[in-house]
């Protein structure tokens, strides 16, 4: 479905004719509240960060990627070891952990825990969130599942309109 047939399906139900600027931002909450649910793998992404030898916890790998929404698993290169994720407010007390990650979100950025690392690759899988619709776009999600759209934009209508 179009962003436009969602609209339409959306009027439909709700048995209202809305001014345009507020469905389509009623479009764009739910489909975010949509996408927020969970990790979905239409929204999963890879991005790798370089790690140079006897890098520490206290510089930043790099920026997170655009449209970030939620880190799903830390990977290093060839070893395939996993890492664990450090809380924030924790990577001082975990900086002798050098299997573990945390992020800064406030500043957008991505850090390993621990110091001394050697040189590897590290490969953050992430789900991003998709761009906002206007009336010429369609979601990202596969067609069957755009009618989940109007009912959570009647659900934000509802709530509202009361």
């Amino acid at each position: 479905m179009t962003s436009a047939q969602i609209v339409t399906k959306f009027e439909n139900m709700v048995d209202d004719v809305l001014d345009t600027d507020f469905v389509y931002q009623l479009l764009n909450d739910a489909k975010d509240e949509v996408e927020a649910l969970g990790v979905w793998l239409q929204l999963l992404k890879e991005t790798s960060y370089t790690v140079a030898s006897g890098y520490s916890f206290t510089s930043a790998l790099g920026a997170l990627p655009t449209r970030f929404a939620l880190d799903v698993r830390v990977v290093e290169d060839n070893s395939n070891t996993e890492y664990e994720k450090v809380a924030f407010d924790d990577r001082v007390q975990k900086e002798n952990n050098s299997l573990g990650y945390f992020i800064d979100l406030a500043n957008s950025n991505f850090y390993l825990s621990g110091q001394n690392h050697s040189a590897k690759t590290i490969y953050l899988y992430y789900t991003d969130y998709s761009a906002d619709l206007t009336s010429a776009t369609s979601w990202v999600f596969p067609s069957r599942f755009h009618s989940i759209i109007p009912l959570k934009m009647a659900e934000l209508y509802y709530a509202a309109d009361a």
